[in-house]
């Protein structure tokens, strides 16, 4: 037995000796290199864009770019939704990030908050499923801010575990097999994910872009042929799954109070608040509209339309793609419009 035990230990140790060293190094998702964010915020201060290669912290890079930018006239905050569009204001922050749910919408609150940078009109793009249960915070790094908004804006308890567990997450990922196979993809293809570029040219190119504005700017591969985005949406509406919807038929009553607290509290700065609905792709929407278990993208454009026109804000744009005179040809993708087709959504008013 004790011989067995051994044998397996030569082979294990080895083994996540190598996972482990590799997930590290090369890092895909950069985890474990935060100096890329100020790589970023370096290189937006001479130039009007960075290239970058892979991912990173999200959540670092805007709390580092509200604390160094001025304060902007407009800023957009939501998910990727807004992270693409060809916004037309004369001065504004994109301050939005990837897959936020409603906890990272506070934590944006509570950084603006935090560095005193209330614009003047702050857009906000609401996603439907912001207003489900059992979401909690996309960019952990941010949990600080959350707790901090929380407390600031209602007064109510945080939503932040007393132990901090970022740090043993990022443990737990070292061992990760499947981010070893990430990594492992990202060194045959030669990817350099701490890749950061600053250029002036604010056109497509190679590699993704972040502009000075926050504004990101796709590669010119990213853009899919329709018959790929039909088959993708195709694909997630036969396994009842879009996004992080599977069972969506009612709007969660407690999601409802936070984002009116929310929003109250912005209003009370003497700040504009512009709500902004990102139109889904056709083939989505039409299951929205048949299928019950997707009839809470529905009911949100609804309670949202009821909710604005209680306070006095403007809603723009649609879930409905028809509404709003879009076709398959202004996606970028299955999940988001091209940046002129997110700037055509945003100007549609419907009355």
């Amino acid at each position: 037995m004790k011989k067995w035990i051994i044998r397996c230990l030569i082979l294990i140790i080895p083994t996540y000796a190598l996972v482990i060293l590799v997930n590290f190094l090369v890092d895909p998702a950069n985890i474990y290199h935060a100096s890329m964010t100020d790589d970023i915020v370096n290189g937006l201060k001479e130039h009007s864009a960075v290239e970058i290669a892979g991912d990173f912290d999200e959540g670092v890079l805007l709390d580092k770019r509200i604390a160094a930018c001025d304060v902007h006239d407009v800023e957009i905050m939501g998910s990727s939704h807004v992270l693409y569009v060809d916004w037309d204001f004369d001065d504004y922050l994109n301050i939005g990030m990837s897959g936020e749910f409603l906890d990272d919408y506070y934590a944006t609150v509570g950084l603006i908050d935090k560095y005193d940078k209330y614009p003047d009109t702050l857009v906000i793009g609401v996603d439907p499923y912001i207003f489900m249960d059992g979401l909690s915070i996309r960019q952990e790094s941010l949990k600080d801010d959350l707790e901090y908004a929380d407390k600031l804006i209602k007064g109510g308890s945080s939503k932040k575990s007393p132990i901090d567990l970022s740090g043993l997450k990022k443990v737990k990922e070292l061992f990760s097999f499947s981010y070893f196979q990430s990594s492992v993809s990202a060194m045959i293809n030669g990817v350099n994910a701490t890749y950061v570029n600053p250029v002036d040219d604010i056109g497509r190119g190679d590699y993704p872009k972040i502009l000075y504005t926050g504004r990101r700017v796709p590669s010119l591969t990213s853009q899919k042929e329709i018959q790929d985005m039909d088959s993708a949406a195709q694909w997630d509406i036969s396994v009842g799954a879009v996004y992080c919807m599977t069972d969506y038929e009612e709007l969660s009553s407690e999601c409802i109070e936070r984002f009116e607290i929310l929003i109250d509290y912005i209003l009370s700065k003497d700040t504009e608040v512009i709500i902004y609905l990102p139109a889904w792709y056709p083939d989505y929407y039409d299951e929205f509209t048949k299928n019950d278990k997707f009839s809470g993208v529905i009911k949100a454009e609804e309670y949202i339309r009821k909710m604005a026109k209680e306070r006095g804000i403007e809603v723009r744009g649609s879930y409905n793609p028809y509404d709003c005179g879009l076709s398959k040809e202004d996606y970028l993708d299955h999940f988001h419009l091209k940046p002129e087709g997110g700037l055509k959504n945003y100007n549609v008013i419907i009355k």
